[in-house]
């Protein structure tokens, strides 16, 4: 129920019927409840609404719409579901077939099938990125970390497999990839990797 401009009262004033069911109708307007638990909200510059209590382990978020909303852990994971073959000493950025857990749009593997991307929101928010990714043999390898497609950082590793972990503090509207290369001396197939995503403040 919305808020109407309430009746300006003036000396020997004559309430109508309806000038009367305005004030009524603004004092309803203040009640925005219908079950126990509700919190209140301004849903547009006249209107109070409630949203209703959330679940254990809840967190109190703003939906893409700008208004209260209750969310679960924020988060993301991909992964590869198939090894994946890959040329001796050829920069390879992952193509993850598999996506999960993901409640606040941070991949499409539909669209861009390499990125978990971290969202424009306002204010910017902290982040924990983490994987992993492992061969079929040992080799000599490096796994990159590109950040809107340039190199964030980098880790050679003599090996089948390598976890990474760092934070996104404050980046804004980008997108996070992970490259491989190895110098096995013929073709060694990527038998699994992950890529991980959690909002943490």
């Amino acid at each position: 129920m919305a808020y109407v401009t309430p009746y300006t009262f003036v000396a020997l004033s004559t309430l109508t019927a309806a000038q009367l069911n305005s004030i009524q109708s603004n004092i309803l307007a203040l009640w925005p409840y219908t079950a126990a638990g509700d919190i209140p909200y301004a849903s547009s510059p006249s209107v109070l609404s409630a949203l209703a209590k959330g679940s254990n382990g809840n967190s109190l978020c703003i939906s893409p719409v700008g208004v209260p909303a209750w969310s679960g852990l924020a988060c993301a994971k991909l992964y590869i579901d198939t090894p994946v073959s890959i040329n001796n000493s050829t920069d390879y950025i992952i193509q993850f077939d598999q996506e999960i857990t993901d409640n606040y749009g941070y991949a499409d593997i539909s669209t861009h099938p390499t990125r978990i991307t971290v969202p424009a929101t306002t204010p910017a928010a902290k982040y924990l990125v983490f994987g992993h990714t492992e061969w079929e043999s040992s080799t000599q390898y490096e796994a990159k970390i590109l950040q809107n497609g340039s190199l964030y950082f980098r880790n050679s590793i003599i090996g089948r497999s390598t976890n990474f972990i760092f934070f996104s503090i404050n980046d804004i509207n980008c997108y996070y990839e992970i490259q491989v290369k190895h110098t096995y001396g013929s073709a060694l197939n990527l038998s699994n990797a992950e890529f991980n995503i959690i909002k943490i403040g």
